[in-house]
C-alpha cells in the first residue's frame, strides 16, 4: 500500500503517524485531519467489504470477525496501552528516518517500513495484538461492534505512541 498510495498522499495510511507529522511540522492541521478521516473511512470501508466478500461475516458479528483484536489473556488495560505506545512509537520513527528526513533510505522505505511492521506484529502480536493503528482498530471496532472502550485503550496508546515519536524524532534527526 505503501507503494501503491505513496506518491498520491505520502503514504498517509496511519493516524498516529499523521500525528508525529503534524507535531513535527511536515503537514498541516488540515491536512492532518483530512488524512485522519481518510484513513478511519478506509478502514470502515475494508471491514464492511469483508462482510460482502467472507461467507458467514455479518455487520455487528463482534470478536471473531476479520481484523477483530484483543489482548492476550491477562494483560491489563495499561499493557494494552504500553505495548501500543511503544510499537506505534517505533513505527513513527522508522517511518520518519526512512521517509521524512534526508535519508539514504528513501527509495527503499516502504520496505523497511513493512519490515518493521512485520517484526512489531511477531514482538507484540501475542499480546496486544500490535494493531498498531487507530483507524486499523476503529474500522473493524465500528464495523463488528466490538467494545468501544476497549478500543478506545488501543487508540488512545496508539496516538500517545506518535506523539512520542514526533518527541523522539526531534532528539535524533538534527533538521
Amino acid at each position: 500500500m505503501i507503494f501503491a498510495f505513496g506518491g498520491a498522499s505520502g503514504a498517509h495510511l496511519n493516524p498516529a503517524v499523521s500525528l508525529m507529522l503534524l507535531l513535527r511540522g511536515k503537514v498541516g492541521s488540515g491536512k492532518a485531519i483530512a488524512y485522519m478521516v481518510a484513513q478511519v473511512a478506509g478502514c470502515v470501508l475494508g471491514a464492511l467489504l469483508c462482510t460482502v466478500l467472507i461467507p458467514g461475516v455479518s455487520i455487528g458479528q463482534g470478536l471473531g470477525a476479520p481484523g477483530t483484536f484483543a489482548p492476550a489473556a491477562g494483560l491489563s488495560s495499561i499493557g494494552v496501552f504500553a505495548w501500543e505506545a511503544l510499537m506505534t512509537a517505533a513505527l513513527g520513527l522508522v517511518v520518519y528516518g526512512c521517509a521524512v528526513v534526508n535519508s539514504a533510505f528513501k527509495a527503499a522505505a516502504p520496505v523497511g517500513i513493512s519490515a518493521y511492521v512485520a517484526a512489531a506484529i511477531m514482538t507484540a502480536g501475542a499480546y496486544s495484538g500490535c494493531v498498531i493503528n487507530p483507524a486499523r482498530a476503529l474500522g473493524p471496532a465500528i464495523v463488528f461492534g466490538m467494545s468501544m472502550s476497549s478500543v478506545a485503550v488501543y487508540v488512545a496508546g496508539q496516538m500517545a505512541g506518535g506523539a512520542l515519536a514526533a518527541g523522539l524524532a526531534g532528539l535524533i534527526h538534527k533538521e
